[in-house]
């Protein structure tokens, strides 16, 4: 419950730095532990309305590295298209077409996958924006096998034992409504919105052999969720906000030293 949350981090400031360093040139890309910095601290941020977090990011990164505004909202818009992308993917291609019946291969067709962008991104260089939007939907594949993992975990918790297909989809819900802008992270509409379609998934998406699950049920699985959430980005985010400035009192510390430096 608490680890789960910080792979899903790890996945999501891959993503953004590949799309993001693809526009870039060699002497501006951010490193990843900057970017993660990044992502951790809008992580944290992004639970208040309007999502400060995505604003203070695309700021930090214009006046840090110069990456233009309508660079960063490219990003913005080609991460969100890629992770319905792989939410479809996961549900339409491997979930609703055989049910339960590819609960079994479902790894090992997300590994695939995941295998064919890396070998696709590595070839074609990292400047090539199709190769590192094939990388980072690989990576959206992984994030929805880590969102349904962590149903799953939640479920169990609570006792009641959902199958894999019912978790990927619930997985994919809940990703699509943290989703909508300007709402905290999905903040009640995720609660509700799992709590509502949980309830409705047929058996036989989810297997003839599993139990019904109630409206009870799938709101608490999604508030448990939401509170494992939330404790494991108070930490990080502070830290991250933390090291985010001290970067920033280096950098202006070091700027008359370097100037200083080059005047003779």
């Amino acid at each position: 419950m608490l680890a789960l949350p910080c792979a899903s981090l790890l996945v999501t400031a891959a993503g953004i730095a590949a799309l993001t360093n693809a526009r870039l040139t060699l002497e501006k890309r951010i490193s990843f532990p900057e970017m993660l910095e990044l992502i951790g601290a809008s992580w944290l941020l992004n639970f208040l309305p309007l999502s400060p977090g995505l604003f203070g990011r695309i700021a930090y990164q214009r006046a840090r590295h110069g990456v233009s505004l309508r660079d960063s909202a490219t990003v913005v818009v080609e991460s969100v298209v890629l992770s319905w992308l792989a939410a479809a993917i996961a549900v339409l291609v491997i979930v609703v077409p055989m049910g339960r019946l590819l609960d079994a291969f479902s790894a090992i067709v997300v590994l695939s996958l995941l295998i064919g962008g890396l070998a696709l991104y590595r070839p074609i260089g990292r400047d090539s924006l199709a190769a590192a939007r094939c990388f980072v939907l690989a990576l959206k594949l992984v994030d929805q096998c880590i969102w349904t993992a962590r149903y799953l975990v939640v479920f169990r918790v609570l006792g009641w034992h959902a199958t894999p297909s019912e978790a990927c989809v619930i997985a994919a819900l809940a990703q699509t409504a943290m989703l909508i802008p300007f709402i905290g992270n999905g903040l009640g509409i995720r609660e509700w919105a799992v709590g509502l379609v949980a309830t409705q998934i047929p058996a036989w998406i989810k297997g003839p052999d599993a139990a019904d699950t109630t409206l009870t049920v799938a709101l608490s699985a999604d508030l448990l969720n939401r509170a494992f959430e939330v404790m494991v980005a108070l930490p990080i985010g502070f830290l991250c906000l933390w090291r985010l400035k001290t970067r920033v009192l280096a950098a202006r510390d070091g700027q008359p030293h370097r100037i200083a430096a080059q005047k003779p």
